[in-house]
This record gives structure tokens, sequence and C-alpha cells, in this order.
């Protein structure tokens, strides 16, 4: 152990004399180990941390079989179920609405339920922070070459004195795993700023995201890749670094060092700049679609909609009616209300059944195995009006469209061209599934409405029904309130409320929300994915930068002698900063070829995660190119302005 507490005192001793190395370096590393430690902490809360319950690893969830994800039994179903059972310890039940019952059941963990592309966006996030750390080591990896050609005199005399290269690694490696400690207890303090930020950029549903922290399964985390960080930036370059050196360096080895030193600095900024090639495509993949997400038309106007959810627990059929017509009625007499409605569900954000028609009028119904999403829905009261649907032909639903009268229904497009392709829909007649002993359940389309995303505006529009309250099965259940206002939509929160709450005193009422506050949150996950995507790949662009100019600079130290050369037998200053240039645009150009072949291929990973854009989108990756030798051409600058101005008479004396 004495040599071990040698090496550190020494290691230590070296890096206090090089305090602007050390600062640099150090920080260099905290922000790609701050990066990793803040994601892998969320990561761990909401995925890797098991749940807080007793044997955890015995609990599991029945589900539908034909929806595992959402689907559900009804209570009758549940007795059957839990009164056969020979197999699990105990069977408990929780309440929701879900839907039909089906006879199929699944049996699958209970786990923390995220949706496929939620998954995929934190492995997109963890990669990146990873491709930062190794931009990171690169950059600290290229300034300890540096340093080392400054320390070529100490090591060859340790050599002389009998130090073999293995020792001469030790105490150089020691060195770096002491600068990848103080970076990585310099990341610790800075991990909960980060992840305090991504719990208030991430979105509301991401389960478990507040409880995420520092804890020992992340210290360990951030201990590990502490000690990869030493391993790849401190023991290559240091093996490096004594394989060039000799105890008596003849004129010819030197030249062979410095090449061998010069292609490692070569290949570390390469490699940075294929790296943050991927990332900048990816996050720009992600940008633009996001931005493809916002122009989408709805189909619906969403300013100056105000929407809130009315809950009746225990009410009767009748007076959940009685309550939503007599809320309908004082809320058209507010101030400023231009029209006013209900649906049994504001949006279809759930999973979507497969169903189709029992019968159509003058041709056969399509088969089971043809059927696609389709939405059956309950409007009440001015429903179309106040989401500002267009009505494209016919008429909307009237007050003469009772429980008694001819059942009617209206559609949007999509279900007009899945039955009636180039026919016009109005007074055509059809059947649902569900038998109701009433006009033999026939439906008349008596309008139709343009389509409307009502399943997200990332998700093309599905088939609608809609039916009035007073005819639709299940129709007094129109609990969420659609409000259209003139003016300012927050200045009639407050009194809608209170009028909603005067109607029913016993009524559970949600929050007043505008409709484009809602549909803002339906995109919170791709801004949050994409927000700290461009994040990371700017912090990678801002390090590959610095990484080639630290390489320019270093390589015009080490060329001083060769420039003098070059001015002294009439080389002008610009013919100099052009070689400069030069020498750093082609470890760019490398570096984009290497990186864009790679974003191609990685790519395709993220083609769920897109929208309205294909995963080799040419104005992307252009933009991508762009940038990146905007960026090079910027950081060799400096250096191209430094070579232009060496005085030929000092760089003669400089070796």
């Amino acid at each position: 152990m004495d040599w071990l507490l040698r090496d550190i005192r020494y290691g230590s001793r070296s890096l206090a004399r090089s305090p602007g190395f050390t600062v640099i370096a150090a920080i260099t590393l905290a922000i790609g180990i701050s990066a990793n430690t803040s994601i892998f902490s969320v990561i761990e809360a909401v995925i890797l941390r098991p749940l807080p319950y007793k044997d955890p690893a015995r609990l599991v969830l029945l589900a539908d079989s034909g929806n595992p994800e959402d689907g559900g039994f009804l209570y009758k179903d549940f007795d059957v179920i839990k009164s056969q059972n020979r197999t699990l310890e105990d069977i408990a039940e929780y309440f929701r609405d879900s839907g039909f019952s089906r006879l199929g059941i699944v049996v699958q963990p209970l786990r923390i339920n995220l949706t496929g592309n939620t998954r995929l966006a934190f492995a997109v996030l963890f990669s990146a922070v990873v491709f930062i750390l190794l931009i990171a080591c690169t950059n600290v990896a290229n300034l300890l070459l540096a340093r080392g050609s400054a320390r070529e005199r100490e090591i060859a005399i340790r050599a002389a004195l009998g130090a073999n290269r293995t020792r001469i690694v030790r105490q150089l490696f020691t060195e770096n795993a002491l600068l990848a400690a103080v970076s990585g207890c310099l990341g610790l303090l800075l991990s909960p700023l980060g992840v305090k930020g991504l719990i208030a950029l991430a979105p509301s549903d991401i389960p478990r995201i507040h409880e995420a922290g520092l804890d020992g399964g992340v210290l360990a985390f951030t201990f590990g890749i502490c000690f990869i960080a030493a391993v790849f930036f401190g023991l290559v370059p240091a093996w490096r670094m004594v394989d060039t050196i000799q105890p008596l360096k003849s004129f010819g080895a030197g030249i062979a060092a410095n090449l061998a030193v010069k292609r490692a600095h070569d290949f570390f900024v390469i490699a940075e700049f294929a790296i943050v090639t991927v990332l900048l495509v990816g996050a720009g993949l992600l940008v633009r679609s996001f931005v493809a997400i916002e122009s989408v038309d709805p189909g619906f106007e969403a300013e100056q909609i105000l929407t809130m959810n009315i809950s009746l627990p225990g009410a009767t059929r009748e007076r959940t009616n009685d309550s939503y017509n007599t809320v309908l009625e004082r809320v058209r007499g507010l101030p400023g209300v231009q029209a006013a409605g209900a649906v049994d569900s504001l949006l279809d954000l759930g999973k979507i059944s497969d169903l189709g028609l029992r019968s159509i009028e003058g041709r056969s119904p399509e088969p089971e195995e043809r059927w696609t999403p389709l939405r059956w829905t309950a409007v009440r009261g001015d429903y179309f009006q106040a989401m500002g649907a267009r009505l494209l032909r016919g008429r909307y639903f009237a007050p003469q469209d009772g429980p008694n009268s001819p059942l009617v229904a209206i559609i949007d497009e999509r279900m007009a061209r899945r039955y009636w392709t180039g026919e016009d829909a109005i007074g055509r007649r059809f059947q649902g599934q569900d038998a109701r002993g009433q006009n033999d359940d026939w439906l008349t389309v008596v309008g139709i409405v343009a389509d409307m995303r009502r399943s997200g505006l990332d998700k093309e529009p599905i088939p609608h029904v809609y039916e009035p309250n007073t005819q639709a099965i299940g129709g007094y259940r129109t609990a969420d309130l659609v409000v259209r206002v003139a003016g300012s939509a927050g200045a009639l929160s407050s009194p809608l409320r209170a009028v909603v709450r005067e109607s029913d005193r016993a009524a559970l009422l949600s929050s007043v929300m505008t409709l484009q506050t809602e549909l803002w949150d339906q995109l919170s996950p791709r801004r949050f994915q994409a927000l700290l995507l461009s994040l990371f790949s700017l912090v990678a662009l801002l390090l590959a930068g610095v990484g080639i100019y630290g390489v320019l600079g270093y390589s015009v130290t080490r060329r001083t002698h060769e420039i003098g050369i070059r001015m002294a037998l009439g080389a002008h200053p610009r013919e100099v900063a052009r070689l400069v240039v030069k020498d750093g645009a082609k470890f760019a150009v490398i570096g984009l070829l290497i990186g864009v072949i790679g974003a191609a291929a990685i790519t395709q990973f993220l083609k769920s995660l897109l929208f309205g854009i294909a995963s080799t989108d040419p104005v992307t990756f252009v933009g991508v190119a762009v940038l990146l030798m905007a960026t090079a051409l910027l950081a060799c600058y400096l250096p191209a302005q430094r070579a232009a101005r060496v005085d030929p008479i000092v760089a003669l004396r400089y070796e």
C-alpha cells in the first residue's frame, strides 16, 4: 500500500502544479458525469426501483388478454375468477372505467406502466448523456496528451533512472484516477440541480419521477462511470505517451513520437465530431417532428374553449340527466359564453377497440377480421358548435332528436370514407353492435363533420359515430363540459365553476382548463424529449468545438518552428492561416461523414418517436452538416490567427 500512497501524494502535487489543466479537465468531466448521474437517477426511480410492497416480485396483474394494458373485467367476472382461483394466494380488485369485459385472461408481473415510446425516450436520453461523457473523456484525453508533451523530459529522466514502462503508466493512471475522483465529486454536487431540472421539465404523468434523487444505487453508478472514465481518458493516453518517449531520444525517434501523439489527437477529434453528428441529427429529427405536430390541424378550434369534468357519484340516470341539462342552461346564460355542450369523453387518449357495424343498409357488413378502431361518442347540447367542429354536410343535432324519435347520428369524414367511399353518406342507415330494441336499431346519418384528432395530435384521426345523449346507450354520462367563450377564457373560469357548483352541490368538479392547455399537455412528452436532446446536443457541440480548438492550438504550438521556416521562406500569413483551417476542417469533414453514416443507421430506432418526417430527413442532415462545419471553422479561427501572427525570428529560435 506504500507505493499507492506515494503515487497518490505525487499525483496530487502534480495536479496542483497545473491548476489551469486540472480545473478545465475536472469541469469538462464533471459535465458528463453530472448529466449521466441526473438521467440515471430518474431512470432508477421510474423504471429500476422495486415497487414499495412486500415481495413485489410475487405480485401479478390479471388483465384482459385482448387489451392487457388497459382492459379490465366486469365485477361479476371478477367474482367468478376469485371463486375459481387455485393458484394465487389472494386476489383484490380496483375500480376504473375499463370498457367491456372479455373472456380471455392474461397474467403479467405488476410493474410501473410506461408506454413503449416513454421507455424508448429514456433510452435515447441516456444514450445521449453517455455520448456526452465520451466526448468529455476524449477532450480530457487530448489535454493529457498535450500535457504529456510538456512532461517528456520528466518522464524521460525517470525512465533513464530505471523506472519501467509499467511503473510510469501506473503513476500516470493514478493521477488520472484522482482527476476522475475530483470530477465525480463535482458532478455529484451538480447532479441535484440536474435532477430538479429534469423533474420540472418532465411530463406530469411519468410515475414516481418526483422520487428521483441521489441514493445508494445512484452513487454506485456514479462511482462506476468515474472508474470507466479514468480508464478511458487516462490509461490509453498514458500508455501511448510512455510508449513514445525514450530515455535518450534521437531526432528521428522524436519525429516518430510526435507523429504518434498527433494521430491520437486527430483520432479523438474525429470521434468527437462523429458522436456529436449523431446527437444533433437525433435532436433535429425530434425538434422537426415537434414542429410538425404543432402545425397539425386538430379539426376543431381549441382557442377560447374551457373544459371541466363534472362527476355525480351515486346519482341515478334521471338525476344525472337533469343535473347536466341544468348546468348547460345556466352556463349558456353567463356573459361571454357563445356555445356550451358536453361529451362522454373529451379526448380519446386510451386504446380504441376495433369495431365494425352490425348492419349497413344496402350492403353486407364487413367481416370481424377486417375491423379497425371505431369510436362511438355521446354528446349533449351544442357540443359541435362549442368545439368549433366544421360541419361539412347535413345538420347538427336538434331538440327533436329525442328518445322517442328515429335514431340519428353524425359521423366524421373517416367514417364516411370507410363505409361510403365516393358516395354521399347523408341519409344512409346502419346498425351498431349493441341491439337496443328500438326501431330495429337503425341509425340515420344526418350530418358529417370534419375529422377531429381526439386521440392526439400525433395520431391519425379514427372514424367516429356521434349520437345525441337522448338516444345513445349510456348517453346520460356526458361528464365533460365544453364551453366556447368570447374574450379572455381565464376570466370566465371562476364564474363557470361557481355556476356548476350552484347547479349541483354534490357534484365533484375537476379544475377548469382551456382546451389549448389540454393539447399542450398532450405534447409534453415530445417537448420533454426534444428539449433535453437538443440541450445535450448543444453541450456536445460545445465540447467538440472546444476539442478541435484545443487540438489546433496544440498543433500550432508544436509546429511553431515549421511555421517560422515557412514564413521566412516567403509564405504569406494568410496562407499559414489557411493551412491551419484546412487541417481543422479535415477533421470535421471526416467526423461528419462517419457520423452521418452512423446517424442514418441509429435513427432507424427513433421512427416511433417521429411524426411527419422520415428518419433520413434530408433537411435535418443538411442542417446538421452546416452547423457542424460552421462550428469547426469558428473553432479554427483563433488558432489560425495565432499561427498567422508568428514572428519568423522568434519561431526559428523556438527549439
